[in-house]
Formats: C-alpha cells, sequence, structure tokens
C-alpha cells in the first residue's frame, strides 16, 4: 500500500511517461536523439520531485523537534518557578512571629540575662571563636574538620580527601580483627570535579588520563602510606572495562533493553528523533535533548552527573559499607587501636582522619 506522499511522486512521472509515448505514437519518424533527450528530461523530473519530498519531510522532523525540545524547556522552567516560589512561601512562614489569641505578637523571655542570644556577634563570641580553632578537644578537632570539609568542595575534590577515606576504612578494617582484606570501587568520574592543582600534579592537566590513571595513583600512594606501618599490605588496581561490558546479562539487564528499546520506538514514531537520547527514570519514557547533556558554563565538557545521597538506594548501599565513624573516634579502646594500626598517636589520628568519618 502506498500513501498520499508516494501517490504524488508517482503520478507526475507517470504522466510524463504517457505523454511520451503520445509523442512517439503520433510522430514516428522521430528523431533518437530527441527521444534520449526527452527520457532524461523525465528522470531529471523525478529526481527533483524526490529531492522535494524528502527535503519537506525533513522540515517537518526537524520544526517537531524544536516544537519538543521548547516544551521541554517550558516544562523545566516552569518546575524551577515552582521550586522558587515554594521556597519563598517557606521564608516567609518561618519569618512570621507567633501571635497569642488577642493577635498580639510574644516574645520569649529568659529568667536568666547572661543566656540572651544577639543577633550580631560581640567580642566576646569572636574571641570564643578563636580560641576555639585552636582548642583541642573533640568540639574544636569536628569544628576545624567541618572547615575543611567545606573548603575542599569549594575547591574541587582534593586527591588527598579520597586516600584518607580510603586509607581510614582500610585501617578500621584491620584494626577490627577481622578480615584484613577487601574491595574499593571507585568511579572515575570523581576525575571531572577533581581540584585543579591535583589534576595537574598526578595527570597533567589532562582528564582524560585521569580516567585511566586514577586507580593506578590511588594505589601508588596508599602503598606509600603502608609501607611505614607494621602491617604489610599488597594493594593493587584493576580498571574494569571489557570484562563488565562483555559479561552476561542478568535479569534486570534484559528488562531494562527491552524497555529502552520499546522507548525508542515510541520516540521515533512521534517524530522526537531530533538529537535525542531515551532513558527510563522512574519506570517512565524520558526523551532528553542532547544539548541539555552539556553544561553552558564548561563549554565543550559534558555535565557530570552526581550521585544523590539522599536516595533509598545510597542508604541502602551506605549501610553497607565500611567507613570511619564519629562514634568511632568516641571510643577510646577502638580509638587506641586505630591509631596503633595507623602507627601514630591518637591525637594525630584524630586531627588527620575525624574530617572523614560519617
Amino acid at each position: 500500500m502506498l500513501d498520499d506522499t508516494s501517490r504524488e511522486i508517482m503520478d507526475i512521472p507517470f504522466l510524463c511517461v504517457l505523454l511520451f509515448q503520445c509523442v512517439v505514437l503520433d510522430n514516428k519518424q522521430m528523431d533518437t536523439n530527441v527521444i534520449i533527450m526527452m527520457m532524461i528530461t523525465i528522470i531529471i523530473i523525478i529526481i527533483i520531485i524526490i529531492i522535494m519530498k524528502i527535503g519537506d519531510e525533513q522540515m517537518e522532523t526537524l520544526s517537531t523537534g524544536q516544537k519538543y525540545h521548547t516544551f521541554q524547556h517550558d516544562v523545566n522552567e516552569m518546575r524551577v518557578l515552582q521550586a522558587l516560589q515554594s521556597e519563598l512561601n517557606a521564608d516567609k512562614e518561618r519569618s512570621v512571629e507567633p501571635k497569642d489569641k488577642q493577635g498580639k505578637t510574644t516574645t520569649t523571655e529568659k529568667d536568666n540575662s547572661t543566656n540572651s542570644t544577639n543577633v550580631h556577634p560581640t567580642k566576646d563570641v569572636l574571641h570564643e571563636s578563636k580560641q576555639m580553632d585552636t582548642d583541642n578537644s573533640i568540639d574544636g578537632i569536628l569544628h576545624r574538620a567541618g572547615n575543611k570539609m567545606k573548603e575542599s568542595c569549594l575547591d574541587g575534590i582534593k586527591l588527598e580527601e579520597i586516600l584518607d577515606i580510603i586509607d581510614s576504612t582500610m585501617i578500621k578494617r584491620c584494626a577490627s580483627g577481622g578480615k584484613d582484606y577487601g574491595t574499593v570501587v571507585i568511579t572515575e568520574g570523581l576525575v571531572d570535579l577533581m581540584n585543579k592543582d591535583d589534576l595537574n600534579k598526578y595527570f597533567n592537566g589532562n582528564i582524560d588520563n585521569g580516567h585511566a590513571l586514577l586507580g593506578h595513583v590511588i594505589c601508588e600512594e596508599l602503598t606509600k602510606r603502608w609501607s611505614c606501618r607494621p602491617h604489610d599490605m599488597y594493594i593493587r588496581s584493576k580498571f574494569l572495562g571489557f570484562e563488565l561490558r562483555a559479561a552476561d546479562p542478568n535479569a534486570h539487564d534484559i528488562v531494562l533493553a527491552r524497555e529502552l528499546g520499546y522507548a525508542a520506538m515510541m520516540s521515533c514514531k512521534v517524530r522526537q528523533i531530533n538529537a535525542t537520547i531515551v532513558s527510563m527514570k522512574g519506570g517512565e519514557l524520558e526523551s532528553i535533548p542532547l544539548t541539555e547533556m552539556r553544561d553552558p558554563q564548561r563549554r565543550n565538557e559534558p555535565t557530570v552527573k552526581g550521585v544523590n545521597i539522599r536516595s533509598l538506594s545510597y542508604k541502602v548501599a551506605e549501610s553497607y559499607m565500611i567507613r570511619l565513624r564519629k562514634s568511632d573516634l568516641g571510643d577510646q579502646q577502638k580509638l587506641r587501636k586505630l591509631a596503633e594500626t595507623a602507627n601514630c598517636n591518637e591525637t594525630a589520628f584524630i586531627n588527620n582522619f575525624t574530617y572523614v568519618a560519617v
């Protein structure tokens, strides 16, 4: 069966051939060169018609893709506006002072005037904060650890922070007296968020080199640390690439492949094929334009997708992780074993690893 477009393409060449036959029958003495020229003309007309029809379909597809992209942009803009509006409403609710039954604003008074809180810090408060920075108590150390973590987030991920997280986990594993072996899984995407100084120092400023050499560099740095400790630790790195991609699919992979294939065909069916990628999010089809995968602020660099650390899947995975915890630092017996394993005193261990404790 032919659609309307195909019929239109076939009608005009058919009329040209019919006209050609009529001319030949009426004038049998027509020159051969004239007949050849007429045939060439008919072929050229057919080619021009086909090209025009293809161009019309391409323009229609492009227009549909632009309309879809505009719709997606409007939806995202509306979500942002709704989020901002909800934040403003929440701020207004928090700023409203409580009122009594008569509608008068109530205030809370304290018996002891020394416990009153001022909006602006006084000189005494600033003096106490400076003393806290030099305090070696647990509270002072935790305060400095929080500042160190904030500085790390602002400047980018530092390789030392990654090493301290892994190193503290290995120390805790060895100090527990149980298994003295384990596996650490590291994503290569950490290189994209790494501090520029560390990126230049370890990977010559090349992100691609960082993706390939991240595990190797971490392995070398951890080996240097454990060479000065009483425990013999063999550390090696393995880049999972072909082994992981060539593995047999499990049940989840099979279901996901079937759903993605169906989603891709549905996207093509509704003509949303103009530079889009199909994904499944929350069990629903989502068509994402490739332009949204680029960060305008980072030019030609791809957008880094973060991990939702508040999601249920992450919380479940974190519960199975062996990590240094703040409760371990509060237990004197555990702290003593951790310091002995790290070949340092307790104060030095707290100063070095408190900021990575969870």
